[in-house]
């Protein structure tokens, strides 16, 4: 069975699946980039970490993403 895409807003992920925001450094870049780049949508969550380490993993997985 074909699963349909998701579309949110002006972004469409081949695969209906998102990724949930974990706290404290479990969905990380690391993690949001694999989901990504198998279609889904990846989460990076921001709860219990500083902002620039927040900041340095967003730009790490724009970078290797489509952004």
């Amino acid at each position: 069975m074909k699963l349909p895409s998701l579309t949110i807003g002006g972004l469409t992920a081949p695969i209906p699946l998102i990724q949930g925001g974990m706290s404290i450094r479990v969905s990380t870049a690391a993690l949001a980039v694999p989901v990504a780049e198998c279609g889904g949508i990846g989460v990076i969550g921001g709860s219990g970490i500083p902002v620039d380490e927040l900041k340095a993993d967003i730009i790490k997985a724009k970078k290797s993403t489509k952004g």
